[in-house]
This record gives structure tokens, C-alpha cells and sequence, in this order.
């Protein structure tokens, strides 16, 4: 479902079964791996009830990393990431 803050869209996922997990990965495609998933899924399964995912999030701790090591690199890598908050 999809929900605005400060005017941007972001995508709201209620966590009460087992297929919302599931839609929760699919929308986190890309960005997380199986396993990255798995981690998560096994540490807040129990706790998390809500999960909000900001797809094009700026860190200034990753765009730092960005610059000083991935902007030399010949090949591409992505400038911005993704974030998910959980509640």
C-alpha cells in the first residue's frame, strides 16, 4: 500500500502473515538478498508488525562510501539505496 510522507511515496507493508513477508521481500527486490531477507525475517518476525520501505533513501554515510571508494572503481554501482523501517 502505498503511503506519502513529506509529499514522497513509499510503500507500507502490515506484517501479519507469512505472505506479507513474502511481499515485503519482493518489494525490497534488488536491494536485499535471500539471505539478507532470511536474517531479517528470523530476527523481527516476532516483533515487527509494520515494515515502511523508502526506495531512493540517501544516506550520507553510504553516499559517503560512494564517493570515496565506489567512484573510483571502473565498474557501475548504484549512488543511492534503499531503506526499511520497521515498527
Amino acid at each position: 500500500m502505498p503511503v506519502f510522507f513529506a509529499k514522497e511515496q513509499h510503500v507500507l507493508i502490515q506484517l501479519e502473515s507469512e505472505d506479507d513477508w513474502l511481499s515485503f521481500f519482493n518489494s525490497c527486490e534488488g536491494y536485499i538478498t535471500l539471505r539478507d531477507f532470511q536474517l531479517i525475517h528470523e530476527y523481527l518476525n516476532q516483533s515487527a508488525k509494520t515494515v515502511v520501505i523508502e526506495k531512493g533513501y540517501v544516506d550520507a554515510d553510504y553516499r559517503d562510501t560512494y564517493f570515496n571508494f565506489f567512484s573510483r572503481k571502473f565498474a557501475q554501482y548504484p549512488s543511492s539505496n534503499s531503506r526499511c523501517k520497521t515498527a
